[in-house]
């Protein structure tokens, strides 16, 4: 898949656990970086029949491609993705692709499980 042009602008989380004081510890989100990306509905993507990491599409997923660089190239099946206040799970992560130097996602609205 090429990823188009990268018109949308999201903000890239990663857990992280903080103490709570109590022997415990309380999960928070920490923003890692921003990137430029393509994000594509999987309904309209010509590449709605493809499984990344054996997952099929439904209704809610989007492509999410990056441009694979020193940070991209860090991503986790267990970020998230922020864009204008809404919360996408990454659902799959496919290789980093280095011919293309593109890092390909499945994401999903609402939080990660």
């Amino acid at each position: 898949m090429r990823p188009g042009r990268m018109r949308a602008q999201v903000t890239l989380e990663k857990a992280t656990k903080v103490p709570n004081g109590q022997g415990g510890f309380n999960l928070t989100w920490a923003a890692q970086f921003e990137r430029r990306c393509s994000l594509i509905a999987r309904s309209q993507s010509p590449h709605d029949s493809q499984a990344i990491g054996g997952r099929r599409a439904n209704s809610a997923d989007y492509d999410l491609v990056v441009q694979l660089d020193e940070k991209t190239i860090t991503i986790g099946a267990d970020w998230r993705v922020s864009r204008a206040g809404r919360i996408l799970a990454i659902q799959a992560l496919a290789m980093p692709d280095y011919e293309r130097r593109e890092v390909r996602m499945v994401v999903q609205e609402g939080q990660p499980t």
